[in-house]
């Protein structure tokens, strides 16, 4: 075969294999009308030259799955029901030496009957901060390139969104990496777009629902090859909880990892690497840390600089923009935290990252020794630190003169949100992480940025002590999504105990003793108890064996029971003795030293031998409403020495305040004296608790009456002590101004009345109690209570 020309399959229209059917054969000729010289003698040659494209000119895909709780977006929290949740699949067709595509795009899912999730609204494509991009009308009919199927009752409901240029309700389109929603404006752009549609959450509390599944479907216009990228199950908690812990919380952090969640400090500004966290590490410089990058340090400068107010394209500042900041523990203002250290000056440690286009897990934390059945708050302090990085849907950057913001005067672009996981299961979200300073429109007193604390309450299981807390940056997509994490604490939600008769109750030689504390805690369970005696200042305790298993019942507020020691003779020789209650969540727990909550505070005796006794007695104590005024009236027996008594009112019950004194000891010779005393504040409308104090003149001794309750005029109808969440029956007590007869409901969502029972009141405090409510299904509900022209509705909620 004579020698021909070299040739090379690359033209316009068939460009480099472009247009050949992959799995077909073809045949190829080489012909020439010229004879050329022979490589060698004898021989002619040419070389064909078949490459896969695959490795080199295919595009570079990104791609995850999300969702942002819309019902949550500014302050965080847990998924309850009725919230409304946007599901956001992220996919970015990346360059890879130059633009490259895909083509036949189309995202599908399915919304599983009974899944927790129903369909509500808005299936779109949306860009990297969130942004509606395009919007169908859901319709399945039409030529919009979007819409979904809903089945009839108990079938599942299907979601299809054909994605890109051309796409229509019978077509899928074509994507490539500069195609809009961009992110960038040179050869390196990315196209990024989330295809979303929102759902309402109809599940229970209690029940792990499914936001993961569903899949991209596509063609790589290089190689031809069609693939599908299929999500997997992601499960998200629906789960109640009040934000932080409401009542007290324990010193110890049992988090363990990195110092305590601290991250530790040092005199250099870039400390080591975290083996917590699957981002790339790097040291603090002008264009670093990079996308899927994150930095520990005690001062976010590029160059280690302290001015926290220099202008931004600074080139101290990261990328130009970012904040120079400090970390935030020991902090003395919470929300500014620490000046960034100086450099070789000693300064606390803080994470920084720079998310990017998938939403994935930023920090793993293997959690041990916790104590079983017990709610702890998970907590940490974030901080936004860029305000200028947005990127527009075009691919401007916040620098551009023609750069769109995310709203008026905001160019903070994609906001962190991180979802926080136990084992695997979402339990919780930050919500949107604004800039807290006065970088575009946000609102504050202070120019500089501000750290925020997100918190919620988890408890464990009956038998659970480790687990693992996963930490995933939940926003998708790059331009801001730049974030600072520091002080991650897991600690206990401890209870309240309050000592009666006080930390160091005063009695004579001889007398009987009475004891007890009032444990109160937002939830139920530290319901076993324990009392201690220490001989020796508190150094060493023992067991008084006489503990067992309470039933706190609701105050309005939170749960409280009380706990007596059983009444005892004290002798001089037991001054000085200390007593106090260990309570814990359950036996077990009890029994550990680490698992119950033992109050700081004790009772300590003050036992005095008492030469001259306070011998007269308060006989009765009684009061009643004139003209909307407290007038109190008391009788004591024969008073042998001078007497004091002090008038104390209470708002709860709880909590008494001196309101004025009677001197007694008027009349030495009676038997019995008689005295009137009247509150000079009008009665409100909720009760007042009324209290005598006789204290004996010449040493302060005292002795207390029982307390009476009175209830003013214009008290009208009042709901208190209503235990919310319920299971068997709806307990609460009716602060009532007049005698009457009330109606009380349980209405569902609804409006269908469930149970309810009429009730004869009396002035002041009445106890409801509505049962059988066991059968009801776990959810939200009306309490109605209705008499004469008063209508109360309050929420409330069925336990799972």
């Amino acid at each position: 075969m004579p020698a021909l020309a070299a040739s090379t399959i690359t033209t316009t229209t068939i460009n480099g294999g472009a247009g050949l059917t992959v799995g077909q054969t073809y045949y190829i000729r080489f012909t020439h009308q010229t004879l050329a010289v022979p490589v060698a003698a004898g021989t002619y040659g040419f070389n064909l030259c078949i490459t896969d494209p695959v490795a080199s000119a295919s595009a570079i895909l990104d791609y995850s799955k999300s969702y942002v709780n819309l019902s949550d977006t500014a302050t965080g929290g847990t998924i309850d029901p009725g919230d409304i949740l946007e599901i956001r699949a992220t996919l970015v067709v990346r360059p890879n030496g130059g633009v490259r595509a895909i083509d036949s795009v189309a995202y599908y899912d399915t919304l599983k009957a009974g899944g927790g999730l129903h369909y509500l609204d808005s299936i779109a494509l949306r860009t990297n901060e969130g942004k509606r991009y395009k919007y169908f009308t859901e319709s399945n009919t039409d030529t919009d390139a979007g819409w979904m199927i809903a089945g009839g009752v108990g079938t599942d409901t299907t979601i299809q969104i054909n994605m890109g240029t051309g796409a229509s309700r019978t077509a899928r389109g074509k994507l490539n990496s500069n195609t809009i929603p961009r992110f960038n404006t040179n050869a390196n752009a990315n196209c990024i777009i989330l295809a979303t549609y929102r759902v309402v959450v109809n599940a229970s509390y209690g029940q792990k629902i499914n936001f993961g599944g569903g899949a991209f479907s596509y063609r790589d216009s290089t190689t031809g090859v069609y693939s599908t990228i299929q999500f997997p199950d992601d499960s998200i908690m629906i789960f109640q909880s009040p934000g932080a812990c409401p009542n007290s919380l324990s010193q110890t952090n049992i988090l363990g990892d990195e110092s305590n969640g601290t991250f530790g400090a040092g005199t250099t500004q870039n400390r080591g690497t975290s083996p917590n966290t699957n981002y790339i590490y790097t040291i603090f410089g002008a264009g670093t840390p990079q996308d899927y990058n994150y930095g520990i340090s005690n001062n976010t400068s590029a160059t280690g600089s302290t001015n926290q107010l220099l202008t931004k394209s600074n080139a101290a500042r990261v990328h130009g923009v970012w904040d120079i900041s400090g970390d935030h523990t020991g902090a003395t203002n919470l929300t500014k935290g620490n000046l960034p250290a100086s450099p070789g000056s000693s300064g606390g440690y803080m994470l920084a990252i720079n998310a990017s286009f998938r939403t994935d897990v930023a920090f793993d934390f293997n959690v041990s020794g916790a104590c079983p059945d017990t709610y702890y708050e998970i907590s940490a302090w974030f901080k936004n630190i860029c305000y200028k990085c947005g990127c527009d849907s075009v691919g401007r950057f916040s620098s551009s003169g023609t750069y769109i913001p995310t709203g008026p005067g905001d160019s903070t672009g994609v906001k962190p949100n991180i979802a926080v996981a136990i084992d695997g299961v979402d339990y919780y979200t930050t919500g949107n992480l604004r800039y807290m300073g006065l970088g575009g429109t946000q609102s504050g007193s202070d120019t500089l940025n501000q750290w925020v604390q997100r918190a919620f309450v988890y408890k464990t299981g009956p038998s659970q002590t480790s687990f693992t807390m996963t930490l995933r940056n939940n926003a998708p997509g790059g331009g801001g999504n730049d974030w600072a994490i520091d002080d991650i604490t897991f600690r206990t939600c401890t209870p309240e105990l309050e000592l009666l008769p006080g930390p160091s109750p005063f009695t004579c030689d001889s007398n009987v003793v009475e004891m007890s504390t009032v444990v109160r805690s937002f939830y139920n369970n530290y319901n076993y108890y324990m009392w201690e005696k220490s001989t020796d200042g508190g150094v060493t305790w023992t067991s008084t064996g006489i503990g067992g298993a309470a039933s706190p019942t609701w105050n309005g507020s939170q749960y409280e029971y009380t706990v007596d020691y059983p009444p005892f003779i004290a002798y001089y020789s037991d001054s000085g003795s200390v007593y106090r209650v260990a309570v814990a969540t359950s036996a077990a727990n009890l029994a550990s030293s680490t698992c119950r909550f033992n109050e700081s505070a004790e009772i300590t005796l003050n036992v005095d031998p008492c030469g001259d006794l306070l011998n007269n007695d308060i006989l009765s104590f009684r009061g009643r409403n004139e003209n909307n005024q407290a007038v109190l009236y008391w009788n004591t027996s024969k008073e042998t020495t001078p007497v004091t008594y002090e008038i104390q009112r209470s708002k709860d019950g709880s909590y008494f305040e001196k309101i004025g004194d009677l001197e007694g000891f008027k009349h030495p010779d009676a038997e019995n004296n008689s005295y009137r005393f009247a509150d000079p504040e009008l009665l409100n409308n909720t009760i007042s608790y009324y209290r005598i104090k006789a204290i004996k003149t010449q040493d302060n001794k005292s002795k207390y009456t029982k307390v009476i309750q009175l209830i003013g005029d214009k008290a009208g109808l009042k709901i208190e002590s209503l235990i919310n969440p319920f299971n068997s029956n709806v307990k609460f007590d009716l602060i009532s101004g007049d005698d009457g007869l009330v109606q009380v409901e349980i209405i569902d969502q609804y409006q269908h009345t469930l149970k309810t029972g009429n009730y004869n009141l009396v002035k002041g405090r009445n106890g409801i109690n509505i049962g059988n409510t066991d059968k009801l299904p776990a959810g939200f509900y009306i309490l109605r209570v209705t008499s004469n022209n008063n209508v109360i509705n309050r929420k409330i909620i069925k336990r799972g």
